[in-house]
């Protein structure tokens, strides 16, 4: 719709975006060249995007990333210059805590098992075997931890899967692949 008054021209905005993969669309900004900036999910990742949008309201192009963090930037404003947001940076790690024989109170401070950028897990635990699953970038990997804590970087990578569960004697560990 012009500032000063008007009939507003339905754009192709949201539709264009979801033919090229997007599942969520939230416009931010407006940037000078007519680039409209917006918060865009695929799949799971939500980042940042930028795209050129012509005077019919039709974008131009492709879309195209306006920031290079996959972790979750959001919110965008655009004023003097600046593109302004919000990062949302989650590291996703396991950590062990101590119970009674009972299971009913609390021993320790919470022990980490580990501590890597991954942003999402699950895990399977037996004995002082850790069985996890982290993502990292567009792919989940297994990792196999043998007790004790430390950041991850000797925990043995078994194979790019997810959603694993380890055998209660720790020999053996199911797992799913393909689509999640």
């Amino acid at each position: 719709v012009p500032a000063g008054g008007g009939e507003p021209r339905k754009t192709s905005l949201g539709a264009d975006l979801r033919r090229q993969g997007f599942n969520y669309i939230a416009t931010n900004a407006w940037l000078t060249g007519d680039w409209i900036v917006f918060t865009g999910r695929q799949g799971e990742t939500q980042t940042l995007w930028k795209v050129p949008i012509g005077s019919d309201g039709k974008t131009t192009d492709k879309a195209v990333r306006a920031t290079n963090d996959s972790q979750g930037d959001q919110s965008a404003s655009f004023a003097a210059g600046k593109l302004v947001f919000s990062r949302t940076r989650v590291d996703m790690n396991f950590w062990a805590l101590s119970l009674d024989p009972m299971g009913e109170h609390i021993e320790a401070s919470p022990e980490p098992l580990t501590s890597t950028p991954v942003r999402k897990g699950a895990q399977s635990a037996a004995g002082a075997k850790l069985l996890y699953s982290a993502e990292k970038g567009d792919r989940f990997s297994l990792f196999l931890k043998n007790g004790g804590q430390g950041n991850g970087s000797n925990d043995k990578k078994l194979r790019d899967a997810f959603f694993s569960v380890l055998a209660p004697d720790g020999a053996r560990y199911a797992y799913g692949e393909g689509t999640e």
